[in-house]
């Protein structure tokens, strides 16, 4: 995209969408198709995380 100015991890954007909707979140459990990610969040920023991929 020609406004895009930078790009960040998968991650990142799960940390800081829940923080969006739900700012009170410490963790969050994605179960997708190829992988599973276990991520700590504080404040909208990952503090860890975990993935294992099949």
């Amino acid at each position: 995209m020609k406004f895009a100015d930078r790009a960040i991890s998968e991650i990142t954007a799960h940390a800081r969408g829940v923080y969006h909707l739900c700012p009170d979140v410490n963790g969050i459990i994605d179960i997708g198709g190829q992988d599973s990610k276990v991520i700590s969040v504080n404040g909208g920023k990952v503090t860890d995380f975990l993935m294992k991929g099949n």
